[in-house]
């Protein structure tokens, strides 16, 4: 079985995690002195799937325009432009089977973080100057933009409970952590595990 390296680190933040293995990864399932009722939570999710779809395979996902997104029950489809979407596949296997030669495995090449709590909107738009609320298109709403000199996936869910995905390049995971703590840190931002995501992703359906 190969193993993964996780491209982000921030033990110095968050303190020693409860971590397991499952698929290759080593997955922080929550952290020693982890404050789950903090005002913002940060979680690695870069061991979920990811894939860049184009072609025909696009039109099997549905009619979605670009800037919008939706959930099918186990991924969020995204569509960042016609004629290609991404998914982030959130709850089926570590080592999915893309359906054709359509899918381009994004997993290793991109990270994945869920950004909840009440004030992850604040967190965001501390990070990057985009209207990620219009109360005219219903439904997830998707961006590519930059934040604090790079490139950036936003996922506004809009599910119950707050919450936000961002992804980036593998290669500037670090910066990305680096950025998000500089902007969350007076707004009470905390690192935590896979437990918390799960109590968020659960509630917030």
């Amino acid at each position: 079985m190969s193993t993964h390296r996780q491209a982000i680190s921030w033990q110095d933040w968050a303190g020693e995690p409860v971590s397991y293995t499952e698929a290759g990864w080593t997955l922080a399932r929550k952290y020693r002195d982890e404050d789950t009722d903090a005002p913002a939570g940060l979680i690695d999710l870069s061991h979920r799937p990811k894939a860049l779809v184009y072609g025909p395979a696009v039109e099997k996902l549905g009619r979605l325009s670009p800037g919008r997104a939706e959930w099918n029950g186990q991924a969020f489809l995204c569509c960042r432009k016609p004629g290609e979407c991404i998914v982030y596949d959130l709850l089926g296997p570590l080592q999915p089977q893309w359906p054709d030669r359509y899918y381009t495995d994004m997993t290793d090449a991109w990270v994945l973080l869920a950004l909840i709590g009440p004030r992850a909107r604040e967190v965001i738009q501390r990070l990057a100057a985009i209207d990620f609320e219009r109360p005219d298109r219903p439904g997830p709403l998707f961006a590519v933009t930059r934040g604090h000199g790079l490139w950036l996936q936003l996922l506004n869910p809009r599910r119950k409970a707050p919450g936000f995905f961002l992804a980036t390049e593998r290669s500037h995971g670090q910066n990305l952590a680096k950025g998000l703590r500089h902007v969350g840190h007076h707004l009470g931002l905390k690192i935590m595990g896979l437990d918390a995501f799960n109590d968020w992703f659960t509630r917030s359906d």
